[in-house]
C-alpha cells in the first residue's frame, strides 16, 4: 500500500511525503515518523503538521500544559482537539479549528465558539 500526502504551509510552500508499507497501519506509522521529524525549529510549521496529522491521520497528542482552557482534557492529559499550546480554538458544534477572531465574533453574537459554516447552519 502506498500513501502520499501534501501539507500546505501557506506562502506557496508545501510538504509532500510518501510512504509504502504492507499494511495501512505500517504506512501511516511511516508517514507519522517522517512528519514528527519535520518543523521542529518553527512553531507555526510544527502546528500545521500536527494539525494535519490529527485531522487526517487521527493522531492524538499529549498536552504538556493541561488543563487546556478551550478543550476538554481526558485523564491522561490527552487533548483530543489538538490544543498543543493552549492557543488553538475549536468550533463547539463540529470541532473545526477556528481563528481567535472567529471565536470572539461568534462568542459576541451567538454565545459560543462556532466556525462560519456552523454559524450559518444551526443544525450543524
Amino acid at each position: 500500500m502506498m500513501v502520499e500526502c501534501t501539507i500546505s504551509l501557506g506562502n506557496f510552500e508545501n510538504i509532500k511525503v510518501s510512504a509504502e508499507g504492507k499494511t495501512k497501519e505500517e504506512t501511516i506509522n511511516q508517514i507519522n515518523d517522517v512528519l514528527d521529524s519535520l518543523g521542529n525549529t518553527d512553531k507555526s510549521t510544527k502546528t500545521l503538521i500536527e494539525s494535519y496529522q490529527h485531522r487526517v491521520l487521527n493522531k492524538v497528542y499529549i498536552n504538556p500544559n493541561a488543563p487546556c482552557k478551550d478543550c476538554e482534557v481526558v485523564s491522561q492529559k490527552t487533548c483530543e482537539n489538538l490544543c498543543i499550546d493552549n492557543t488553538q480554538f475549536h468550533c463547539e458544534a463540529c470541532g473545526e479549528i477556528i481563528t481567535k477572531a472567529q471565536k470572539e465574533t461568534s462568542m459576541r453574537w451567538l454565545g459560543k465558539p462556532l466556525c462560519r459554516t456552523c454559524e450559518r447552519n444551526p443544525k450543524c
